[in-house]
């Protein structure tokens, strides 16, 4: 079975649009702050329509974002964990090896089937900071930055997710932000700094601005006049 993602949301499908408002905590995305920032993660929200036994496997959310999701129809079994990247820690909660696996990828389902009654006979769930949930309609869900998790659709279910960085969840995303985009970083650093001045960088981050804006007008004065 399909669980699918639509996020091409103009067109026919626009008037998806006007009927949900994005709730009031997750309206600060700082890659909303222009054009360019927004190309950086562009397909951010989706409508998802899912039937029995369909979700997703075990992973973190991409581009270090956190996540909501807001239940319109049926119900979603939701299991999460902690913040974990080495691959003893991956094996133990069921994610996939660093660099994806070798063959095909097994059915959600399979999961909740035969991983997690082993976790919980061994009192490993306990151990490793299992939270383990039932979504309900009109109900909405908060995925942290960097956390764990996997979704089972009971039934045929219809709900609207969008990702996004938080200003708050600057000091927690910033070192791997500059790790794995050492271009992009500094010059975000510098587009929050000009664009929202109300916001405290992490250090390291306000040392980035301060690089790119010392690069860019060096560049601008060694431009031809």
């Amino acid at each position: 079975p399909f669980y699918i993602f639509e996020r091409e949301l103009c067109g026919p499908r626009a008037q998806l649009m006007e009927d949900f408002e994005v709730p009031p905590y997750f309206r600060d995305d700082l890659y909303d702050l222009t054009e360019y920032t927004r190309a950086f993660y562009p397909c951010y929200r989706h409508v998802i329509i899912g039937v029995e036994r369909t979700g997703s496997n075990m992973h973190v959310d991409p581009s270090c974002t956190s996540a909501w999701n807001t239940l319109l129809s049926g119900v979603k079994r939701w299991a999460l964990f902690p913040p974990g990247d080495s691959d003893e820690y991956r094996a133990r909660i069921g994610a996939p090896p660093k660099g994806g696996g070798t063959g095909d990828v097994p059915p959600p389902a399979n999961w909740w089937l035969d991983f997690l009654p082993q976790l919980q006979a061994s009192g490993a769930d306990k151990e490793l900071g299992l939270v383990e949930c039932v979504q309900h309609p009109g109900e909405t869900i908060y995925v942290p930055y960097g956390w764990w998790h996997c979704v089972l659709n009971n039934g045929f279910t219809t709900s609207v997710t969008q990702n996004l960085v938080a200003p708050e969840s600057l000091p927690n995303v910033w070192d791997q932000l500059e790790a794995d985009w050492p271009a992009f970083a500094p010059e975000f650093a510098l587009l929050i700094k000009q664009h929202r001045p109300d916001i405290k960088l992490p250090v390291a981050a306000e040392d980035a601005a301060m690089r790119e804006e010392a690069a860019q007008r060096a560049g601008r004065d060694s431009a031809p006049r």
